[in-house]
């Protein structure tokens, strides 16, 4: 007798399993789709910033220049605009014709930023003074071209590491 309930229980569960498989496998299959978007906004992206070094000097007996150069990823046709703030020294607030490092306390040498070599056009933070552009998707660079100019006669400043941080704003 317990050999046949065995059998019979075997049996049923067998039954179910295999017709559970009937059921499911005689269904149509469902068809639907899945959409897929994605929205490319325009968007500008400054690369980590470089840095204008004039190098080590004593007296100044000569204009210092130096060079640093901005990458700029913008989407293809956005339209850019690139803008350099006075800097975090200026002796007026807001005014690029004031630019200034600073060293110690107290100790500053000034200093202007320029959209070309020739440096006859400041690099500002309105209207023309800033650097347009036309995204291309692809990392652009832009010189920022720097000047320490010397005064005559040469100008023996105090002993130090000068600095300053300007601000790069990209409108687009």
């Amino acid at each position: 007798m317990f050999i046949s309930r065995c059998a019979l229980i075997v049996s049923g569960v067998v039954g179910t399993i295999f017709g559970g498989i009937g059921a499911a496998s005689a269904a149509s299959p469902t068809i639907g789709s899945l959409s897929v978007t994605l929205t490319i906004i325009s968007d500008c992206q400054i690369a980590a910033g470089s840095t204008l070094a004039f190098g080590s000097h004593g007296v100044l007996a000569a204009d210092l220049t130096a060079t640093a150069d901005l990458s700029i990823t913008c989407t293809p046709d956005a339209s850019y605009f690139i803008a350099l703030d006075a800097g975090a020294n200026e002796l007026t607030t807001d005014d690029v014709d004031t630019r200034r490092m600073k060293a110690n306390t107290s100790d500053y040498i000034g200093y202007q930023l320029y959209k070309e070599l020739g440096h006859s056009n400041v690099w500002g933070n309105s209207g023309s003074a800033r650097v347009a552009g036309t995204g291309t998707g692809s990392p652009v660079v832009s010189t920022v071209y720097g000047v320490v100019p010397v005064a005559s006669p040469p100008i023996a400043y105090p002993t130090g590491s000068y600095s300053d941080a300007v601000a790069v704003t990209i409108s687009f």
